[in-house]
């Protein structure tokens, strides 16, 4: 087990850090509105006590709902505190309305009807063709200040269609992804992305959330946070912490099975089916990537996570939320639970999938960035640290033979090369899948064989520690990561592994994959490399060409 014992100048450095962090957190909260207290303390019960302090205050949303299955209507209102935790003053508030994405969602639609800032009704401002929405301040928001928001909104739950079978409906269930506005990033201006179907409906401000929600009585709900039907027959969500609040709704008979480790969030698998023994399976893979995940990075800051399996209508394994993942039920199926070792299963990659969504409960829900023009951020580290709990779970060696194997995807995209760091939609679905989940984690391996495990784990736990609750950017990854490298390293390293094209298998990996396995993929490279020779005509064949 890796364990870095702190000595007490490191203790005292961080007792300096996090004082200064929850005064500033604490005088924040003064000049909030009433009711955030009154969410806050609901939230509280599913907040870990083991969660990181964190440096801003989150932004506090309460929601009242009401949703029709049989129309896939949801209408509601949404009130939400602001902090204004930035450098600069800002002229309005935007929110992102991914439902309004025609890129990646097909069918769906979400409505903003009257809108009020501070009590005071205003006219919103639709823009970037209905994917945001602004609403003007009579005041500029100076740092450091609150501002409170209310929004009524429609939204329109398709049958079928949504974004590879999230916010869809169909017989089985209701998956509500991206079904409210959402509070949007600021970088110069408010960023609304129109994210392709590779890239996930995620660059939006982590919050508290306290929802109820009308439903009804034979409606079963599974969401993100915790969850209880109340005496009115209501649900009331609550969810700290939160980058994307969503649910599966279901009239069906469901089975939930759960697991309580002694120490870890409360595990809960979903589905409709006899899939107990499958179930079982991802029960005990996401207990164990809990408890190591939250030895190596950090702890987890929710009491609960649940697993929701469900079909998508794209060739998507799961989809990560916070507290929630949704992972493609046919693997149920398909898995051969008296293989060997299902936990390395090639084939049906059923518990890889629930071990990587789950590690997205580091990197992407709490550590966020903007999965469009930034997809490597998450992905390649979430799937970096995959790779790392089978190295747990099981030993180094299994962890060397999985990287060749995905690295041996390479050579694949020989010919259509591009930076690790480009942005989503500048990429192919092939590109994008092995470059960010295939070669990007190598990155992480050849770093830490650079640097050492007590340096590189450190660096991971800052990471996450410094981060939480924010959206990252290039310059934090190279503050956090490449400044571990001396610095006549560090460009040859980023241009290796990030910026470039010319080195697709650097000599690191000699060293990290099994041996040999590293030339013999720098050959394929070379072999599909080459151009295609043009095959010769014969002349005959040339002058009926040319013949008019």
């Amino acid at each position: 087990m890796f364990c870095f014992p702190a000595s007490r100048s490191a203790l005292g450095g961080l007792f300096r850090l996090i004082i200064p962090l929850v005064m500033t957190a604490l005088l924040s909260a003064e000049n909030a509105p009433a009711w955030v207290t009154d969410v806050r303390a609901a939230v509280r019960e599913e907040l870990a006590a083991e969660a990181l302090p964190l440096t801003h205050p989150q932004p506090a949303v309460d929601i009242e709902s009401t949703y029709e299955p049989a129309l896939g209507r949801m209408q509601g209102t949404m009130r939400i505190a602001l902090f204004n935790d930035s450098a600069e003053a800002w002229p309005d508030i935007g929110f992102v309305l991914y439902a309004n994405n025609a890129a990646s969602y097909h069918g769906s639609s979400l409505t903003i009807g009257k809108t009020r800032v501070d009590g005071q009704v205003v006219e919103h401002r639709m823009v970037e063709d209905g994917r945001g929405v602004l609403l003007p301040l009579a005041h500029p928001l100076a740092p450091g200040s609150w501002v409170e928001c209310e929004l009524d909104f429609v939204t329109l739950v398709p049958e079928g269609g949504g974004r590879a079978g999230l916010l869809s409906r169909d017989h089985e269930a209701h998956h509500l992804y991206s079904w409210l506005p959402e509070p949007a990033i600021r970088r110069g201006n408010w960023r609304f992305p129109a994210i392709p179907v590779m890239s996930d409906p995620s660059f939006v401000r982590a919050c508290d959330y306290r929802w109820r929600l009308h439903l009804p009585e034979k409606f079963m709900l599974v969401a993100g946070g915790l969850e209880a039907r109340q005496a009115d027959g209501s649900w009331l969500v609550r969810a700290p912490r939160t980058r994307n609040l969503v649910a599966w709704l279901s009239d069906q008979p469901v089975q939930i099975m759960s697991l309580t480790p002694a120490s870890g969030p409360t595990v809960r698998v979903a589905f409709l089916g006899k899939y107990t023994i499958q179930a079982a399976f991802c029960l005990s893979a996401a207990r164990d990537t809990f408890a190591i995940a939250s030895e190596a990075f950090g702890a987890y800051p929710r009491r609960s996570f649940d697993i929701v399996f469900t079909t998508f209508s794209e060739s998507v394994g799961g989809m990560e939320a916070s507290g929630l993942t949704f992972i493609h039920q046919p693997m149920l199926k398909e898995i051969n639970w008296r293989a060997r070792d299902p936990l390395t299963d090639e084939d049906v990659p059923l518990m890889h999938t629930v071990i990587h969504e789950a590690l997205h409960s580091w990197w992407y829900d709490q550590v966020g960035n903007d999965t469009g023009d930034e997809p490597w951020l998450d992905e390649s580290l979430t799937e970096w640290s995959s790779l790392y709990v089978y190295e747990r779970m099981r030993n180094r060696e299994v962890m060397k033979a999985m990287f060749s194997t995905s690295i041996g995807a390479l050579p694949m995209i020989a010919r259509s090369l591009v930076p690790l760091n480009s942005v989503g939609d500048k990429m192919n679905e092939m590109q994008f899948g092995i470059l960010i989940y295939h070669r990007g984690p190598l990155l992480y391996e050849a770093l830490r064989a650079e640097v050492g495990d007590e340096i590189f784990f450190t660096a991971l736990r800052s990471w996450y520690r410094t981060h939480a609750g924010e959206v990252v950017t290039r310059s934090d990854w190279d503050a956090t990561f490449l400044s571990l490298l001396p610095e006549n390293r560090r460009a040859d390293f980023a241009h290796s592994w990030i910026d470039g094209t010319d080195d697709p298998v650097p000599a690191s990996l000699d060293q990290i994959l099994p041996e040999g396995d590293a030339e013999e993929i720098r050959s394929k490279m070379q072999k599909k490399k080459k151009p295609v020779p043009k095959q010769e005509v014969p002349t005959e064949a040339k002058s009926k060409e040319e013949t008019p």
